[in-house]
């Protein structure tokens, strides 16, 4: 696989052995967006390693 040329479209790549071009991003979250991956990655790894928030008692509704 190689990246297409900068002056194709941004994010299409080219696959050697059949010769077709596709994109990575369609049915993502990133999909529609013009936030760069790297930007994505980082901030997902970010939330990733973070320790999990607790609610507090005041937040969680009565039921």
């Amino acid at each position: 696989m190689a990246r297409k040329n900068e002056l194709d479209k941004v994010g299409r790549w080219n696959c050697h052995a059949c010769k077709s071009s596709f994109n990575v991003l369609p049915d993502t979250i990133m999909q529609k967006t013009k936030i760069p991956l790297q930007t994505w990655f980082l901030a997902i790894g970010a939330k990733m390693t973070s320790p999990p928030q607790r609610a507090a008692a005041s937040n969680v509704a009565a039921g």
